[in-house]
């Protein structure tokens, strides 16, 4: 096991160095399906070796829901920033077409593409090492992440677009990157978390949508339909403050006399 555990680890490891720019035609495929599958395989593998293969199950579903809501969130954030370092923002807000709903749809690609690797992740991962597929139980969770993954992408715009007042924007999205993996209740659970925490948890992305999954896979059902209309209540909530902010920002934009937001 342990000698397994080591070449994929290097696998893994070794497709973050891969270079893109001499290998353009592969680079999707390796990034975006190859590198998620073996850190996935790696750390469930991990997994069912300390906590045995039942207990494991959870662990593996929770982390490519981390993988896609990752892959969701950062190419979301980056959208605003892409599109001013190379001078497409003028030509967005200076279109006749709603700006904002121009951003919210270049977006949408990071979520397809979140949702087809979910997919390939989740039917790789069950039928290679748990050797069991649960077809229906598979399509409400794939339902489940697709509210997870816009609650996703709203916040990630959100971030995107307060990004623009800051001179690093990578720091901005480390720090929260950082933060939503803290609080996400992933690696502990939310309940041993002081309450003022907890309830700074709670309206954070993700959180609500793991809960959900939680209490769908312990057979919860009414508990884990709570959470998830929470997580899709707070993506509601970061869609009036997205829209709120990208507002006040055109108006100074207008203010200043440029079209580049700030």
């Amino acid at each position: 096991m342990i000698n397994i555990l080591k070449k994929i680890y290097f696998l893994a490891y070794s497709s973050f160095l891969y270079d893109k720019n001499m290998y353009k035609k592969n680079y999707i495929l390796l990034e975006f399906l190859v590198q998620p599958f073996l850190t996935v395989l790696f750390f469930t593998l991990i997994s069912i070796s300390v906590r045995g293969i039942d207990d494991s199950y959870e662990y593996m579903l929770f982390n490519i829901v981390l993988v896609s809501f990752n892959i969701t969130f950062i190419g979301s954030s980056i959208e605003f920033m892409r599109d001013k370092s190379l001078g497409v923002l003028k030509l967005i807000e200076g279109s006749p077409t709603n700006s904002f709903f121009v951003f919210f749809s270049k977006s949408s690609y990071k979520l397809v593409l979140s949702i087809v690797i979910f997919i390939f992740l989740y039917l790789s991962m069950n039928l290679i090492v748990f050797k069991n597929l649960n077809f229906g139980l598979f399509l409400v969770i794939l339902l489940m992440l697709i509210i997870i993954l816009i609650s996703s992408s709203i916040f990630g715009l959100l971030i995107g677009c307060v990004g623009l007042l800051v001179k690093d924007v990578n720091i901005l999205l480390n720090l929260v990157s950082s933060v939503l993996m803290l609080f996400c209740g992933i690696n502990f659970t939310i309940k041993v978390l002081p309450i003022p925490l907890q309830i700074f948890s709670r309206l954070l992305p993700l959180s609500n949508g793991i809960l959900s999954l939680q209490f769908l896979i312990q057979k919860n059902v009414n508990k884990s339909i709570y959470y998830i209309f929470i997580e899709l209540f707070i993506a509601i909530i970061y869609y009036v403050i997205l829209r709120i902010v990208y507002g006040y920002m055109q108006r100074i934009a207008l203010k200043n006399g440029t079209l580049d937001l700030l």
